[in-house]
């Protein structure tokens, strides 16, 4: 047998067939223009090992000095969760989630470190969203851009029954304008739950 132009001991692994390569490049949490919408790339349910059904909970740093310092995601815990959906309620890690939470979409759109809640019709009136009536008479509403969070493991969080769980900054925000098509439905039919707030 003719000896390999490599050389011995060449460290070899089967590459896959068939298997899609991730679109993301770092692990993301994503504000999407969905009123109340959130996404969480492929990487990012990799890297905090959640998947479809599960719950995350947001965190806000009241201290921050900073947009890149103000807000933190976890696993969800305690009275405020939002329950994780991906299409067709696939499970496993590392797949594209999405969910609802309400308050805290409205402080992160208005991108500045001293945001406070606001309403939807207050989010028109700042010219963060746009409202519109669906064909079947239902109002609507878009934001007029996406923001982009880094996903970063910051620290762990004491649980009260003794657990440590991993605590995850947003940061290395990037901010994409976003203009509906006019008559474009924003409704995508992902099925989503509410965060129990």
């Amino acid at each position: 047998m003719k000896e390999s132009k490599f050389g011995k001991g060449l460290n070899l692994i089967v590459a896959q067939a068939g298997k899609k390569a991730p679109n993301a490049t770092r692990p993301e949490v994503t504000l999407v223009p969905t009123i109340n919408r959130f996404s969480i790339n492929s990487l990012a349910s990799e890297e905090m090992q959640v998947e479809s059904g599960d719950t995350v909970t947001f965190l806000v740093n009241p201290d921050a000095e900073s947009f890149d310092e103000k807000f933190f995601i976890t696993k969800g815990f305690g009275d405020s969760q939002a329950t994780l959906a991906s299409v067709g309620k696939a499970k496993g890690y590392g797949r594209t989630l999405t969910f609802n939470y309400s308050g805290i979409y409205s402080q992160m759109l208005q991108g500045t470190v001293e945001a406070k809640e606001v309403s939807p019709e207050g989010l028109v009136n700042l010219g963060l969203i746009k409202e519109s009536v669906t064909p079947n008479g239902k109002v609507s509403y878009s934001a007029l851009k996406k923001i982009h969070f880094h996903l970063v493991k910051a620290d762990t969080i004491e649980l009260e029954d003794g657990e440590e769980q991993d605590v995850y900054a947003l940061t290395d925000v990037k901010f994409v304008d976003y203009t509906p098509r006019e008559g474009e439905s924003i409704e995508d039919g992902t099925e989503v739950a509410e965060a129990d707030e």
